[in-house]
């Protein structure tokens, strides 16, 4: 029987099944341009504030999507908060410090980043 079956045997397709298997989760971005993934914050572009973004990941990478597209891609981490620092610049010059100089926003940049590195 197994000799009549082979003829209709095809290779294994692995992305076939990688687009049943994997799961998309859909979050909305916060005001602080952040979505939530297993109770840790993740930054993308601020033009994505109250938007609703899909995730996927695989054990090493957390990858966020907008419409299809991919918008950020982090690496999966054990900080609370993992921003990129385009998105933070980003952010600081959208509100807070909008007309502060470079040097100025910088710095802030440094010393938050810095401060959500020793966060646990």
């Amino acid at each position: 029987m197994l000799d009549k079956e082979k003829e209709y045997l095809h290779d294994f397709d692995h992305d076939l099944l990688d687009a049943y298997a994997s799961q998309t989760i859909a979050r909305k971005v916060s005001k602080e341009s952040m979505i939530v993934f297993q109770n840790r914050k993740y930054s993308v572009p601020i033009r994505y504030i109250d938007e609703t973004v899909q995730i996927k990941h695989d054990d090493n990478t957390l990858y966020i999507y907008y419409n299809g597209e991919l918008i950020r891609s982090h690496p999966i981490s054990l900080k609370r908060f993992t921003y990129l620092r385009d998105d933070m610049e980003e952010i600081v010059r959208s509100d807070l410090y909008k007309n502060r100089d470079d040097r100025v926003i910088d710095d802030y940049v440094d010393r938050n980043l810095k401060m959500f590195d020793e966060m646990e």
